[in-house]
């Protein structure tokens, strides 16, 4: 199931139904009921948590339910996710609220933390198997299809109606980023209002460092393939 929200506060009042849902099914107390897992410390997922705490807030009047968040290292973000599942699946959580920055190697461990009566909603970047990989909600700030036709529309502008172009992404473990990729390439492919842009390259460009220098030298080092042919 996915619910697409265009705007930060629409994720805070979705994220906040969703725990109106799974509190009122809720009939035991555990240690760490609810653990919410972004994808690294940014304003955006700052925004996400503050939602989630206001839910939270309004509807444990009692202190029933405790609510916790577990804030990845920006450099090693995918293998601290996996790690907090596992932590949070030991701790018998009854919500795991993720977005997912760990690409499919997490799915085994969202899907266990399923296996074992964990709800499992992602938020912002979903888990690429879905169901199968224990998801049992998706909460997406923006339609994947339509942000690919955004992108295109995008590269047409830019390119003056015509020209080369490449794409560089942030990370390929980003499965909201690869869903949006997609959309693109088959933007591009199948509707002649793009037929003068070309896609030059299928790899997807990635930087070293996720930070504004790595973009910086990135974008040069492609500029300088173009450079030699």
């Amino acid at each position: 199931m996915v619910f697409t929200m265009r705007t930060r506060r629409g994720i805070q009042i979705i994220l906040y139904n969703i725990l109106v849902v799974i509190v009122i099914s809720t009939s035991t107390t555990l240690a760490n009921d609810i653990v919410m897992i972004p994808k690294y410390e940014q304003d955006n997922f700052k925004e996400m948590e503050l939602g989630a705490r206001i839910a939270h807030e309004e509807l444990n009047k009692k202190d029933d339910l405790s609510f916790g968040s577990l804030i990845p290292q920006r450099a090693t973000s995918g293998k601290d996710q996996i790690r907090y599942v596992q932590d949070a699946t030991n701790l018998n959580a009854q919500v795991i609220m993720l977005s997912n920055n760990a690409g499919r190697a997490i799915e085994n461990y969202t899907k266990a933390a399923h296996d074992s009566g964990s709800f499992v909603v992602t938020y912002d970047s979903p888990l690429m198997g879905g169901i199968d990989a224990g998801e049992i909600v998706h909460v997406a700030p923006v339609d994947f299809a339509q942000t690919g036709l955004v992108l295109a529309d995008m590269a047409l502008s830019i390119l003056g109606g015509g020209g080369d172009f490449v794409i560089m992404g942030s990370s390929p473990k980003s499965s909201n980023q690869v869903a949006w990729i997609m959309a693109l390439k088959k933007a591009i492919k199948n509707d002649a209002k793009y037929s003068n842009i070309r896609l030059v390259a299928e790899e997807v460009y990635y930087p070293d460092e996720d930070n504004r220098a790595g973009y910086k030298n990135k974008t040069l080092e492609i500029a300088q393939l173009k450079i030699n042919g």
